[in-house]
């Protein structure tokens, strides 16, 4: 855990939402660093960064999801799903998908439009990979989620948030015409769903919903079967 980033993040957070929020974000900053080992938390704008792709304009900044969210979401996952693979569109540092392998995903991929983030989750999972039994196997691609291609075993997509509606419904678009593709039911995970109306229009339903501190806010979105049922 990097004492002096936590604190710059603190203020980063109570300057933008408050200090009831940037209290709560220290704690469980410190809490979670701590508990996986890992070092994600940071803010960066997308500037500075090298990127592949065109879509810089439509990135939202670099921010980690918030670690009891993160995890109250994976907690109410299917277990069948980690028989599959756990693809994290705009992955970061890697905290979703270092935590996503603590709770027994065991495939994992992470996509990133800034190499210095895929670096950086390469070397979080690195860190944390070989305490786990079995280890995980990732893969991460410094690639533009506007053409990656969703693999066909993955059973959940998790977002926080990572792009303007503009890219999002592209990102949405890929995965209608995937769908038919993959091996097992897709659940998506969505951290902060500015643009649900999005997945909406593919037939997702809401399946669980939480938030933290009347703010933070996270969804599981779920397609209906060919018989009607949710999965």
């Amino acid at each position: 855990m990097k004492t002096g980033a936590l604190i710059r993040y603190f203020f980063y957070v109570t300057r933008h939402w408050g200090l009831t929020v940037g209290l709560y974000t220290l704690w469980h900053e410190w809490r979670g660093e701590l508990r996986y080992g890992i070092h994600t938390t940071s803010a960066h704008a997308v500037d500075g960064f090298t990127l592949k792709g065109p879509h810089r304009h439509l990135a939202t900044e670099y921010m980690p999801v918030n670690y009891p969210l993160l995890e109250d979401l994976l907690d109410h996952l299917p277990s069948a799903t980690r028989l599959g693979r756990f693809t994290d569109l705009g992955c970061g540092k890697g905290r979703a998908l270092c935590v996503a392998a603590a709770k027994g995903f065991h495939q994992l991929t992470g996509v990133d439009f800034a190499r210095e983030m895929v670096d950086a989750a390469r070397s979080n999972l690195e860190t944390i990979a070989p305490g786990l039994t079995p280890p995980p196997q990732f893969d991460l691609r410094w690639a533009d989620a506007a053409t990656f291609r969703l693999p066909d075993d993955t059973t959940c997509l998790f977002l926080f948030n990572p792009f303007e509606k503009e890219l999002m419904q592209q990102v949405a678009d890929r995965l209608f015409d995937r769908l038919p593709l993959l091996q097992q039911p897709l659940y998506i995970v969505y951290a902060s769903p500015r643009h649900q109306e999005v997945f909406a229009q593919l037939g997702y339903e809401v399946l669980y919903r939480t938030t933290k501190i009347n703010r933070l806010e996270g969804v599981i979105l779920g397609k209906r079967n060919a018989n009607g049922t949710l999965p």
